[in-house]
């Protein structure tokens, strides 16, 4: 059965290809560690905006798109197929980082926050993973907000927290019941930069590079007032879970289009290259590493879809966006690797984006949950009946 895209969404996936071609791709080599200074990243914003292809996937009543998931999916590749397309303090270069739970907030709350946040004027970052291992598992979260009168006093420390030593406002997670803890005792508040109370400790080196340098927070007697709680009061265990589900999924076409652009380089070069005589391509070796690598490359598209409908009808996607991420993230990183390989020396050096893609698709085997708990979830899921 053949599947193709309404005429409106291949237009804009397009207009995006030819945007990431001529305006982002050549950055690439001055920028490898997918890193763009904030100057940079705020021309080429703008540049987007002009365009009209600025929040594809934000709601039509707040300005955007009103892309669902689906139609999002091969808009998404494209912005993947670049080591600089996603992964900015402002979301990724087409669309803010908004936290949904910001549209159902008070008026007061969306004229301070959220609108400056669509415009691209204001940051934000998410705050729930701890030094220990509440990242994975939220029921062991330290850090706790206590009610006093009208505010809440959050206590605690969080760590792996990307863009939180610039951003303007975050969503940050704390225990308000030890009682029930994930299971209707976190809460999320919104906390401003200059709110007293919280600070960005220090950025940590990894192995992702500058563009990968997550803070560790430190929270002592922090005040927000109680219009900050996002949604209700208990209910952040739900709220954080949504949130992941959603970057879990963008994993799927992230992973696509960076692995299918490593696949292009494969080929090409081994069309190329001789050794021996024999030109690359021709060797049975490489002949295996590039179709295994397209075999896949076409799985994780056509898993990564579904689940992107899925999700537009509703229905309960927890298990699925689990299996996209870790599919498509141990894909990207197989792909990458082969290609590394029938490049050869070239391929380890900085010339290429090669070696950036290989050290974020490892990042991405950990962030957003580890593969090993994701396929703890999945079996969960399983032995629930979940799957027949």
């Amino acid at each position: 059965m053949d599947f193709e895209y309404p005429e409106a969404v291949r237009m804009i996936r397009d207009t995006v290809k030819r945007f990431m071609d001529e305006e982002v791709i050549p950055l690439e080599k001055q920028y490898h560690d997918d890193h763009l200074p904030k100057d940079v990243e705020k021309e080429l914003i703008g540049k987007i905006q002009a365009i009209g292809m600025w929040n594809l996937s934000v709601p039509e009543e707040y300005g955007g798109g009103g892309l669902g998931a689906l139609d999002m999916y091969p808009i998404r590749e494209e912005i993947g197929k670049s080591i600089l397309g996603a992964g900015h303090a402002s979301g990724n270069l087409f669309s803010a980082r908004v936290p949904a739970q910001l549209y159902g907030a008070s008026d007061s709350v969306k004229e301070r926050y959220l609108y400056p946040a669509l415009r691209g004027e204001k940051t934000t970052f998410f705050a729930q993973s701890e030094a220990g291992s509440s990242g994975s598992d939220p029921a062991s979260m330290e850090t706790t907000a206590v009610r006093d009168g009208d505010d809440w006093v959050i206590n605690g420390s969080k760590f792996w927290i990307s863009y939180a030593h610039e951003a303007d406002f975050g969503v940050v997670f704390a225990v308000t019941d030890k009682e029930k803890r994930n299971r209707g005792g976190i809460t999320a508040f919104l906390i401003d930069r200059e709110t007293p109370g919280w600070r960005a400790v220090r950025r940590i080196d990894t192995l992702g590079g500058p563009g990968r340098r997550p803070n560790e927070l430190v929270f002592e007697d922090c005040r927000v007032p109680h219009e900050h709680v996002l949604g209700e009061v208990g209910q952040g265990f739900v709220i954080a879970q949504r949130t992941l589900n959603r970057n879990r999924l963008g994993m799927g076409p992230g992973s696509v289009g960076k692995a299918e652009r490593a696949l292009k380089m494969g080929v090409e070069y081994s069309e190329q290259r001789r050794t021996f005589g024999e030109l690359l391509a021709d060797r049975q070796a490489v002949q295996w590493m590039l179709v295994d690598s397209a075999i896949e490359i076409h799985a994780t598209r056509w898993m990564s879809l579904h689940a992107a409908w899925r999700a537009d009808q509703g229905e309960d996607i927890r298990m699925e966006a689990s299996m996209v991420k870790v599919f498509a993230t141990e894909m990207l990183w197989k792909v990458v690797d082969r290609m590394i390989q029938i490049h050869g020396g070239v391929g380890f050096t900085t010339d290429l984006p090669l070696e950036s893609m290989l050290r974020n698709a490892r990042g991405n085997r950990i962030v957003e949950g580890p593969s090993e708990v994701h396929r703890m979830a999945i079996a969960r899921h399983l032995r629930r009946g979940a799957w027949f």
